[in-house]
């Protein structure tokens, strides 16, 4: 799990209470006096409740002293509440280690699952969908397709007309939304790209551990499965970069990988016939 955030990133903008009380509980915790430090730090979160940085650690220390339904609670509210991607990738860790799996729906197309706080009216539809490429590549696709609303959501999936995805089964003409396709390995390949401007990557399998209806975006652990000698694992958020405002207006990635495949054919057919 993360380690504390440190004191200096909150002290300017915190009361001089709760700059005490985290001192406090960041002493006690390295003193390993945990039911002390976590007492430290659920009081410096009432004193700066909007602090995601103290929900954070409260959670960190909470699953350190085996508390795991307190920590789950924290660990929620840092994802929610922090500004920071740093903060909110610390926290989608944390909840991966702490075994959070969002519920997803049946392995069939037309299934759907709301994700986010429904108490809120703040939650994403996420549905199965399934694509087939045209004759004579006729591949198979399977995965989710997240939206701002399970309307928007069900309307993808249930296409057979080919209006939302492409011939090869990459989603398009959706902003709003954003796809994972599913293999044996897991979910993979998102079809937008990412708020660090990277893509999921074929063989890169990841859970799902939190979604924010309210700014459109999802947390997941992710780990890619190749030839190397260790696993790379990351953090990721997939949506919009922290602006409550932001309607994750996504590039068309579908487009521009086409773009980008007609230049290395051209580049392919340039070199074959300058051979001898």
């Amino acid at each position: 799990m993360h380690r504390l955030l440190p004191l200096l990133v909150v002290a300017a903008a915190s009361a001089p209470d709760e700059q005490v009380t985290r001192a406090q509980a960041l002493a006690a915790f390295r003193a390993h006096r945990l039911k002390d430090a976590c007492a430290l730090y659920e009081a410096a979160s009432r004193q700066a409740p909007d602090d995601a940085s103290n929900w954070a650690d409260l959670g960190f220390c909470l699953a350190r002293l085996g508390e795991k339904a307190g920590a789950l609670s924290a660990e929620q509210k840092a994802a929610r509440l922090a500004p920071d991607q740093e903060t909110r990738l610390h926290a989608y860790y944390n909840l991966y280690k702490l075994g959070v799996t969002l519920h997803q729906p049946k392995n069939d197309p037309g299934h759907c699952a709301t994700w986010g706080d429904a108490g809120n009216s703040a939650t994403l539809g996420v549905c199965d969908y399934d694509c087939t490429e045209p004759p004579p590549v006729g591949d198979e696709h399977s995965g989710l397709v997240i939206c701002p609303t399970q309307q928007a959501a069900s309307r993808i999936a249930g296409d057979q007309t080919g209006a939302f995805f492409d011939d090869s089964c990459a989603l398009r003409r959706a902003p709003d939304c954003f796809a994972f396709e599913e293999d044996v390995q897991g979910y993979h390949r998102v079809s937008y790209s990412t708020t660090d401007s990277e893509l999921v990557e074929s063989g890169e399998s990841c859970t799902f551990v939190f979604a924010d209806g309210a700014r459109h975006r999802v947390g997941a652990w992710c780990a890619r499965f190749d030839d190397t000698p260790r696993t790379k694992k990351r953090a990721l958020e997939i949506g919009c970069t922290g602006d409550p405002g932001c309607r994750c207006a996504h590039p068309d990635w579908a487009a521009q990988t086409r773009v980008e495949e007609a230049k290395i054919r051209g580049a392919c057919s340039a070199a074959n016939a300058s051979k001898p």
